[in-house]
């Protein structure tokens, strides 16, 4: 009986846990789905980067979340939070050297890089909307998107 109680405790606990995330990640995916849709449209640069930072502030109970219930991803994932607003004011090359390429992050399991995709890509998409827009420009901001949506695929199938 002890044996049960205990089961079902924990099982109460871990379902818990992951409520904050679950119930980010679809208005997260809803937002990405926007920006690809307003992007293929032509919308303006505002509205992609408004957008774009809405992602990066949906992002932050996410990682939040992720790194209560994985303890050992807390100090890159706060980190990842705490300079998201430095990230979107920073150079595409700067950006993709010291966040998309980890060489300006703290070491961590290799489990805790894939959450970090939900706030660099659309940090991309913020620098990037900031340049005048062109059919090159358009495709990378596509290609972020598309790439923090599989992130996010992925990531909702780790937990």
């Amino acid at each position: 009986m002890k044996s049960l109680i205990l089961t079902l405790s924990l099982t109460l606990i871990a379902s818990c846990a992951s409520k904050p995330l679950h119930k980010n990640l679809k208005p997260y995916r809803e937002v990405a789905e926007r920006l690809v849709k307003n992007n293929k449209a032509n919308a303006n640069s505002e509205v992609l980067k408004k957008d774009a930072i809405e992602l990066v502030e949906l992002a932050k109970p996410i990682l939040k979340a992720y790194s209560k219930k994985n303890p050992k991803c807390e100090t890159l994932l706060k980190h990842i939070v705490d300079k998201s607003s430095y990230m979107q004011n920073i150079s595409l090359s700067e950006i993709e050297d010291k966040f998309h390429d980890g060489n300006g992050l703290p070491k961590a399991d290799e489990t805790c890089y894939e959450p970090k995709e939900l706030i660099v890509h659309p940090s991309t998409v913020v620098i990037l909307s900031k340049q005048k827009l062109n059919s090159e420009s358009r495709e990378q901001i596509n290609d972020e998107i598309e790439e923090v949506l599989a992130h996010l695929d992925i990531f909702t199938e780790a937990m």
